[in-house]
């Protein structure tokens, strides 16, 4: 996989970060106090220049490391990403603070201070996943993880995921402490994404059913979680996860869903897109296409009475799918 690596081969001034009780220093000066310019050595920002299949273009980790020499070694592939574990989710489990646990952490690791998983472009840098360790919190390291994309995308718009009450407490921080910003902060509410609909000549797969053996309804990604065979965390693609996000997030066509239905039985008995529906839960996606495939045993949709269409669409009427 390739990625670009900035600001991790110029070594100017040796910067370690310490503790001193609640302050955080580096070079024995508080970090608060510091500008990007004097810290910025210790930031690796990691970014996918190309889509590849599995990263989209921009796809962006920031690390904010505890000394230049571990952001010189980070830059170098010499230490593991840490990455936030979202399959975790569904299970009750927060990422902004689990990724700290000690489950999440592999050696070297213990040298990453602050982390961001963004999609950074020249005109939008979209903050997806944004965290600091317990003890290095209210120091400006998120801030100077974001002048960092900032730098590079200087007329980029920012926008941020769905934020916990601290994180929209930082984001109405960094917007007031960043006057030239003119407004291109803005908070992205659960409502601000839709799913990217592919049709016509982008759909790739079942396309020439859609319309003869079944048809396209749109429901809540939750009621498709509902009615399809549970995915097993085991099986949770964490690579695709990241891909769909990053397609929603700029809005790439993306197929419908598929719940394949047995129209004697009323059950469901097939699938297609758990994933998808998992990554548009999560992203806040209110509604998603899915395709309800009747199969051969049902007459062409063109034929369908407007009771056969009010019958397909009543999908509180089928029964789950089994495991």
């Amino acid at each position: 996989m390739k990625f670009d690596f900035l600001y991790d081969s110029i070594v100017k001034e040796m910067a370690d970060i310490t503790l001193n009780k609640k302050q955080v220093l580096a070079n024995d000066k508080p970090l608060k106090t510091m500008k990007l310019m004097d810290i910025k050595e210790n930031i690796v920002f990691i970014r996918q220049p190309t889509s590849n299949g599995f990263m989209a273009e921009g796809y962006s980790l920031i690390y904010f490391m505890d000394s230049t020499e571990s952001a010189q070694k980070m830059g170098k592939g010499q230490l593991p990403y840490l990455m936030f574990p979202k399959g975790n989710i569904h299970s009750g489990g927060n990422p902004i603070t689990d990724v700290w646990k000690k489950k999440y952490q592999k050696p070297g690791t213990e040298h990453i201070i602050g982390m961001i998983e963004a999609n950074s472009m020249p005109d939008l840098i979209y903050v997806d996943f944004m965290s600091t360790r317990a003890s290095y919190r209210r120091n400006r390291i998120n801030s100077l993880m974001i002048d960092v994309m900032r730098e590079k995308f200087p007329d980029a718009k920012i926008e941020f995921s769905s934020s916990t009450n601290n994180g929209r407490k930082f984001i109405k921080s960094y917007d007031h402490t960043h006057t030239n910003l003119n407004e291109s902060v803005n908070i992205l509410e659960n409502h601000d994404i839709s799913y990217p609909e592919a049709k016509g000549k982008d759909v790739m797969t079942f396309a020439g059913d859609i319309n003869w053996k079944g048809k396209i309804i749109h429901i809540s990604p939750q009621k498709f979680i509902n009615l399809a065979a549970p995915l097993d965390e085991r099986l949770v693609n964490s690579k695709s996860i990241e891909n769909l996000k990053n397609r929603m997030v700029n809005q790439l066509p993306l197929d419908p869903l598929v719940l394949v239905v047995d129209m004697k039985t009323k059950e469901v008995v097939g699938h297609e897109g758990r994933h998808r529906a998992r990554v548009a839960m999560d992203m806040g996606v209110k509604i998603v296409p899915v395709l309800m495939l009747t199969g051969s045993n049902y007459s062409r949709t063109p034929n369908w009475t407007p009771e056969q269409h009010k019958e397909v669409e009543d999908v509180d009427s089928f029964t789950p799918e089994r495991r």
